[in-house]
């Protein structure tokens, strides 16, 4: 059993087709990335695993549960799904470990702690922890967003143009981090992207 899969999914947005007719599916632990220039309907697509759409045909499904279809739409945090979003969505008035403490609020008070812990060492950002995004850079901004959707253990993180707002050699570098941790975690990562280097991850 394929551990990520969308089947005949298809969107639009009015009587405009955004996504025709996707099908795609991966195995646990699995990177794939998703190449197209703007517009092409590729963030979309990840809201669309995300929940935050509801596809108007086709199903989705992760692990076995189906997540949508013609007769089910599961709500966005019931969905074992993470998005790291473009612009990242960090809350201004949280430190970085607290904004990856949001993402934790489900387990008991000493587990947050630890798993909180090992993110930040994880993402290299536990120098940074007591930083509010604003005095941060945006290195380290992305690997706070990345480390929060993590802090929600997830089966699919879902990545939209992870690399878009870094300089080329922070891309660099970021690029070979994010795979050897998504490795580490044996994370199941759909990354969609308009640049052939990103999708080499």
């Amino acid at each position: 059993m394929m551990w990520l899969t969308c089947d005949n999914v298809s969107f639009a947005y009015g009587s405009k087709p955004i996504v025709e007719s996707v099908s795609l599916s991966l195995n646990q632990g699995q990177i794939a990335a998703v190449l197209g220039p703007s517009g092409s309907g590729k963030s979309t697509l990840l809201r669309l695993i995300a929940g935050l759409e509801k596809p108007d045909r086709g199903t989705i499904a992760v692990d076995g549960t189906v997540l949508s279809s013609d007769r089910v739409h599961v709500e966005v945090h019931r969905r074992p799904v993470g998005l790291v979003f473009q612009d990242y969505h960090l809350f201004p008035h949280l430190t970085l470990r607290q904004n990856i403490a949001f993402g934790a609020h489900h387990l008991p008070g000493s587990q947050r702690k630890v798993w909180v812990n090992h993110l930040l060492e994880l993402t290299e950002l536990m120098e940074h922890a007591e930083k509010y995004p604003h005095q941060a850079s945006g290195g380290m901004q992305q690997r706070t967003a990345i480390a929060r959707a993590l802090a929600h253990q997830p089966k699919v993180l879902l990545l939209d143009e992870p690399f878009s707002n870094l300089d080329a050699s922070l891309t660099e570098r970021l690029r070979h981090q994010m795979k050897a941790w998504f490795k580490q975690e044996h994370l199941t990562v759909i990354l969609v992207t308009n640049d052939p280097q990103d999708a080499e991850v």
